[in-house]
């Protein structure tokens, strides 16, 4: 049997891709050919349902019609009869500029394949083809391989999966080229704003070294980032050999918005190794019809923003201000989420299809990112091996332990393969701290295991206000009208009834703005009583509130006392970087250290 796609971007102004599947010699032994389309796409862990996008479907063989019935919400039934060819024709709207989906218009297209392509019930392995009409005056991006002599535009896959892990951009698009490590990467940029290519492909190249030299070669013999630039953040999608990235078009200019795009690039980048080839064992074979659950996803996608941190710095992109301040702020992030105390980040994996992308007004108290608490008990669990094994061993062992046991051995990892992992490295179980920070709920211990590598944590106040007082709600401003978000929980609003919805409007008689709301409540004392004025549902009400204590808004990495060769060692262990405080070294000290990181073939800033 022989599949074959042909797509066409034939209505580009009703935002329309003419597909067609052709199927060579298929089974017909039940008189009847099953054809479905992916609810979700790897990567979005959200039911999407991509066959409400298909507006009209039919079906030929030998010139003529079948018939073709809908039998489910992503399945079509196709009837045929002894025959040796059928050919399907749809169409897919394409009008969603999200990695996860796909978008036409006069310009380009772009898509990723879960959206676009039918694959036949039973028969997802077979090897296809990929032919791409490609305007004139345009040019195609993709990870898929070429077929051999035919050139861009014609492709092939292995099977059904490789074709849908290849997003396809088709326009007028920048296409830059470099190498790394001899293997050629492309940076494609659909759209126009401040980015300067050669800085992000300098910085990309650091990454992908240091990447390299971490997992010990990089698994692919051609790379792609394909970039859009947008008027909004719109996030990243990792595939197998390329990952599609949209970001707002004007964040390259300032200096901390460049780090934040860079650490997405670095995050979907780690994921080739992260979650592509080492995955959940529920992951290792996908069925596109339903939800496949795992509770690994603070590995894979937690573990990978940790990297995602790391990497820049190990490359020596970031400095040391703005690293330790960046993970610094994740753990105040975590810490000033109530979710945390019940959703353990193993929960919040599994329960990602209905709650990760589904954010309501009470998600800051009942849940917990998996991503930012996964980031941080990896690591935390990096520096538990690191002092547990005197040195030993760190996570970047057990990724590369990860991958050699499961991936290499065509396997995925099951649910407890973390442990296995660690245990096999550390040679005895690290069962207390799974069961305290993984599976369970219990406050990460920063202050005892941040001073094993020099560090401490400081809490504190960004700006000397007149007092710290506290309401406990989260607002947006809508055109003007000050909003209650959410309303966190064992704050004075949740005491006293504020709730989600609720317009603000006065403090003690006195109008609330949105730009000036908070400068009013710091002109209350903590402890004090104040009357809040509100419309809840047009209703007007008032509410006595006793304010609190505002936490911390400043979380601070810096140096301990006296740093010893000891701690300093740990530092450079896990961040291949020296801490600031050994500026402070003797002359002989700087040489020794000089001496190790040549012998360790590391590039080491000054700081």
């Amino acid at each position: 049997m022989k599949i074959a796609y042909h797509v066409a971007i034939a209505q580009p102004q009703r935002h329309l891709l003419q597909v067609v599947m052709q199927i060579e010699d298929p089974p017909t032994k039940e008189g009847r050919l099953l054809l479905e389309m992916p609810v979700w796409t790897p990567g979005a862990y959200e039911i999407l349902d991509f066959a409400q996008d298909v507006p009209w479907m039919t079906a030929q063989a030998s010139g003529t019609e079948l018939a073709v019935e809908k039998t489910a919400k992503n399945r079509w039934e196709v009837q045929v009869g002894q025959v040796s060819s059928v050919t399907v024709r749809y169409a897919v709207y394409a009008h969603a500029l999200e990695t996860h989906a796909s978008h036409v218009d006069d310009r380009h297209a772009y898509w990723n394949g879960a959206t676009v392509f039918l694959y036949l019930v039973g028969h997802r392995d077979e090897p296809v083809t990929l032919d791409v009409e490609i305007p004139q005056g345009g040019h195609i991006s993709t990870g898929l391989r070429e077929r051999s002599g035919e050139g861009p535009g014609h492709y092939q896959a292995d099977d059904y999966d490789e074709l849908i892990d290849a997003p396809v951009e088709v326009g007028t698009h920048a296409s830059y080229f470099f190498e790394v490590r001899g293997i050629p990467h492309e940076l494609a940029v659909c759209g126009k704003g401040n980015l300067d290519p050669g800085r992000l492909i300098d910085d990309l190249t650091k990454v992908i070294e240091a990447a390299a030299q971490m997992m010990g070669g990089l698994p692919y013999t051609r790379y792609l980032f394909l970039l859009h630039l947008s008027d909004r953040r719109g996030g990243g999608l990792e595939h197998r050999n390329s990952t599609s990235i949209i970001v707002e078009r004007w964040q390259f200019g300032e200096e901390n918005s460049y780090r934040q795009m860079l650490r997405l690039f670095t995050h979907e980048y780690f994921h080739l190794w992260n979650v592509k080839r080492i995955r959940p064992q529920t992951f290792w074979a996908f069925d596109y019809t339903r939800e496949q659950y795992t509770h690994l996803l603070w590995l894979h996608e937690g573990v990978t923003d940790y990297y995602a941190e790391l990497l820049p710095y190990r490359a020596g992109i970031e400095d040391d201000e703005h690293f330790l301040d960046g993970m610094a702020e994740l753990i105040r992030r975590l810490e000033q989420t109530p979710g945390r105390r019940y959703e353990p980040v193993t929960r919040s994996s599994f329960d990602t299809w209905i709650k990760e992308y589904r954010r309501t007004e009470n998600r800051v108290n009942d849940h917990i990112s998996y991503y930012l608490k996964g980031c941080l008990v990896g690591w935390l669990l990096d520096l538990t091996l690191q002092r547990e094994s005197g040195g030993g061993c760190a996570l970047d062992d057990v990724m590369r332990t990860l991958y050699t046991d499961f991936y290499e051995h065509g396997q995925g990892v099951p649910e407890d393969g973390v442990e296995r992992s660690v245990e096999k490295l550390l040679g005895r179980p690290l069962d207390d701290f799974f069961s305290k920070y993984v599976y369970g709920t219990q406050e990460l211990p920063w202050d005892t295991v941040l001073p094993t590598v020099g560090l401490q944590l400081e809490r504190r106040y960004k700006q000397e206000e007149k007092t710290h007082s506290y309401l406990g709600v989260r607002v947006r401003n809508d055109h003007g009208h000050l909003i209650v978000a959410s309303v966190l929980e064992e704050t004075p609003a949740m005491a006293v009834g504020i709730a989600p919805g609720d317009e603000l409007l006065t403090i003690d008689g006195f109008r609330l703005h949105p730009e000036n709301w908070q400068k009013r409540l710091a002109d209350h004392k903590p402890g004090e009583q104040v009357r809040i004025g509100l419309f809840r549902q047009e209703e007007l009400l008032f509410y006595e509130v006793t304010l609190a204590q505002r936490p911390p808004d400043q979380y601070k990495l810096i140096p301990v006392a006296d740093v010893s060769e000891e701690q300093r060692a740990a530092y450079r262990r896990w961040t291949h970087r020296r801490l600031s405080e050994t500026q402070t070294q003797s002359a002989a000290d700087q040489a020794e250290t000089a001496k190790a990181d040549q012998a360790e073939g590391r590039e080491v800033e000054n700081s």
